[in-house]
């Protein structure tokens, strides 16, 4: 069995325009030699943990970050979670 291990960490949270609630979603950058793996963890105040899963593999950590960025602020966007990530509250990297 293969061990992997957490290179990055990004945290978002977004504000929608017509909730008052916020939405949170993590990424973790794993290495996982000769790659670079993407995960991410979606957070839902109103249900608690939401396990939505995007699994990426990349050749550099540069690479699987910025598509990180782009991944979770379109997951913020999604239609079906009646809200748009219209502001992004913060952004925390490791």
């Amino acid at each position: 069995m293969r061990r992997l291990e957490v290179v990055r960490r990004i945290d978002m949270i977004c504000r929608g325009a017509h909730r008052v609630d916020e939405y949170r979603a993590e990424g973790y950058l794993l290495s996982d030699p000769p790659g670079v793996l993407a995960v991410i963890v979606e957070r839902d105040n109103e249900r608690g943990t939401t396990p939505y899963i995007w699994l990426g593999t990349f050749k550099s950590s540069d690479e699987a970050m910025d598509s990180l960025r782009d991944i979770l602020y379109n997951i913020g966007r999604r239609e079906d979670r009646g809200f748009g990530c219209h502001e992004a509250i913060k952004i925390y990297s490791d």
